[in-house]
């Protein structure tokens, strides 16, 4: 069977990502956890059981219930704008978070993270928690500085000066205690992390999402599947376990919805595309004596394996500027060595929900990815970053992994591939509540009976 998401057709055989449910028959959930495990490949997810994975907790979730055959990141499959989907239902072009980056190429504003949750623009399951009357926490869900939520570990980016300062400030009471001082709090890891959302269970939220980033770092630098990566995975498991256990010493863990997903899929980095200095050549942009950027009529602003093209609505001759773009994308994408996977403008581009400001979008082939130096040679080789994602997820690669367990799941159900969309509103119906501006729908076939 295939289904089409997007305009992109999807075999259900894929081998993609995972939905999985435990064999709890209640009416509803009277919590939920939200685990996200950053980069969890949809391939790893799919061979849980094998003896390659030393993952115990996460193989007795998938062998207790049900699971689907993928889950289709939202545009571009980076972090920031999935864990905003995963928590609005929506895509990137509707909630605001576009990457993990803001386009700014002008201004002091370049290359930081969003990290305000004033920056998102639509509700979220926190607001619909707290509409609710019921209690939340977030323990490093991106975007979340300033979030509705009781119990708080906002994630700040790294580019963030006095960051530990930061991270103090922004965290609620109860997890400063865990965070000790400022200088603790500069180096937050996945084990401090998993202690703050234990500190947080004191509160009994109703609603949890945790964020664990070690493995994707591991993947980045070793590649997807690496002993490396294979390690942080089996030490995230560990860490799942510790939680899920405090869940049930502390008799949270019955009547409690246990949600693993994870942002996106990697692919294998080898060689980087530096598509700036052929910009520069055919007059898009220009920079001054020392590098700095000096104007641009058109801008390539990458966001891993995908470039979004940018068109400076107040340059002169715009459409000038357009015929040129596109002569400079066909040119990118007549290159010998043949590494644009797909190029995307206009309605192609809507469907992917990404990027909504861009004039197009380029997609490269697995191996490949996109690299900010607006003065570098257009192709290197050899990389020191083993692994990649941020692509246009048109392509099995680029999925990521979802578990499901727990109470108001269907277990033994099986789903074709869904969409990031679907998380917020199947979290929104566990939790007995609705999220009516979501663009996804509840996975209504993996819910119990009461709840379908």
């Amino acid at each position: 069977m295939v289904r089409n998401f997007r305009g992109y057709a999807v075999s259900a055989g894929m081998s993609v990502c995972m939905l999985v449910a435990s064999p709890a028959f209640v009416e509803g959930a009277e919590r939920v956890v939200l685990i996200s495990i950053d980069g969890l490949t949809a391939t790893d997810a799919a061979e849980l059981g094998t003896p390659r994975f030393d993952a115990p907790n996460l193989r007795a979730l998938m062998l207790g219930g049900a699971r689907a055959d993928g889950v289709l990141p939202t545009t571009p499959s980076n972090t920031f704008p999935n864990h905003v989907t995963m928590v609005t239902g929506v895509s990137a072009a509707t909630h605001g978070i576009y990457d993990n980056d803001r386009f700014s190429p002008d201004t002091d504003q370049h290359g930081l993270h969003y990290h305000y949750y004033s920056d998102i623009r639509s509700p979220t399951l926190f607001d619909a928690t707290r509409d609710a009357g019921r209690t939340s926490m977030a323990i490093w869900w991106p975007v979340t500085t300033g979030a509705p939520v009781d119990h708080l570990l906002a994630d700040v980016p790294g580019d963030v000066r006095e960051r530990g300062k930061y991270v103090f400030a922004s965290a609620t009471r109860d997890i400063r205690r865990v965070l000790e001082n400022p200088e603790k709090a500069a180096e937050v890891t996945d084990a401090l992390r998993l202690e703050a959302a234990i500190a947080g269970l004191d509160g009994s939220p109703d609603f949890t999402a945790i964020h664990f980033t070690e493995l994707d770092a591991a993947q980045h630098d070793f590649g997807a599947g690496s002993p490396e990566a294979l390690a942080v995975l089996a030490r995230t498991d560990r860490y799942l376990g510790q939680f899920l256990d405090e869940l049930e010493t502390r008799g949270l863990r019955e009547g409690a919805a246990i949600v693993v997903v994870s942002d996106h899929g990697f692919s294998p980095l080898h060689t980087a595309i530096f598509p700036g200095r052929l910009f520069r050549a055919y007059g898009l942009l220009e920079l001054d004596d020392r590098g700095n950027l000096e104007s641009w009529d058109a801008y390539p602003w990458p966001g891993g394996g995908a470039l979004a093209v940018y068109v400076n609505p107040e340059s002169d001759g715009s459409e000038t500027v357009r015929r040129t773009v596109d002569h400079v994308i066909d040119v990118l994408a007549s290159n010998p060595e043949s590494f644009v996977h797909a190029v995307y403008r206009g309605n192609e581009m809507t469907r992917w929900g990404g990027y909504p400001d861009a004039y197009a979008l380029i997609n490269l082939k697995d191996g490949y990815a996109f690299g900010g130096d607006l003065d570098s040679v257009l192709i290197r080789s050899g990389t020191q970053t083993k692994g990649i994602h941020g692509f246009v997820p048109d392509r099995s690669g680029t999925y990521g992994a979802l578990i499901l367990s727990g109470a108001g799941i269907e277990a033994g159900a099986r789903l074709e591939a869904v969409r990031m969309e679907d998380i917020a509103p199947t979290i929104a119906k566990l939790l007995g509540f609705s999220l009516p501006t979501a663009e996804g729908r509840a996975l209504t076939r993996a819910l119990a009976n009461d709840l379908q």
